[in-house]
């Protein structure tokens, strides 16, 4: 499925919701994830619209699909997978990161939205801001333009699913990364 095209979106949540063995969409996971490192100059136009498109205008096309059966069902969990990007733009991903920033922004409008619009429903969003986790996402990634060192996978799982768990607003894999930004 091309998760940057709304109406792709739509016709996946009509099929999971038509499907009687499925039930009703209980959590929602935004996990996709794109990344050109180059500098701002060197990038073509095609990779900076991907680049916003999958890590930012998916999450609207995927939860504008899905939440209407979480608001008629009255409960759900929305969770999205955003970065450290978000909180500080890092070298040679100036789409990246802004696309992140963007992304946050998103889940933030949404957590407030949900919860004075719609004081009826239980509808949860939990946003995680993972730092550089071993995943193809990170071959693009030059050393340079990391800051920190590489979680394994099922370290940042274990931790997303914890804090998916907890019920957390927002959460940081590692848990210590906001103290890093304080101090840079």
């Amino acid at each position: 499925m091309d998760c940057t095209d709304e109406n792709a979106s739509l016709e996946l949540a009509r099929k999971v919701l038509a499907d009687p063995s499925l039930g009703s969409v209980d959590i929602l996971i935004l996990s996709a994830g794109y990344l050109v490192a180059k500098p701002i100059l060197q990038m073509k136009s095609d990779e900076i619209y991907k680049t916003l498109n999958v890590n930012l205008m998916s999450n609207f096309w995927t939860v504008r699909a899905f939440l209407p059966n979480m608001l008629e069902t009255g409960s759900g969990h929305i969770v999205s997978i955003c970065s450290v990007a978000a909180y500080m733009g890092l070298a040679y991903s100036t789409a990246y990161s802004s696309s992140k920033s963007g992304q946050r922004g998103f889940m933030q409008a949404l957590n407030h939205e949900l919860k004075t619009c719609n004081k009826s429903s239980n509808i949860k969003t939990t946003t995680i801001y993972p730092s550089f986790v071993d995943t193809p996402l990170l071959k693009n990634l030059t050393p340079s333009s990391r800051f920190l060192d590489i979680l394994p996978v099922e370290y940042a799982a274990q931790c997303i699913v914890d804090d998916i768990l907890w019920e957390k607003e927002e959460a940081f894999v590692p848990s210590y990364i906001p103290l890093l930004l304080l101090l840079l």
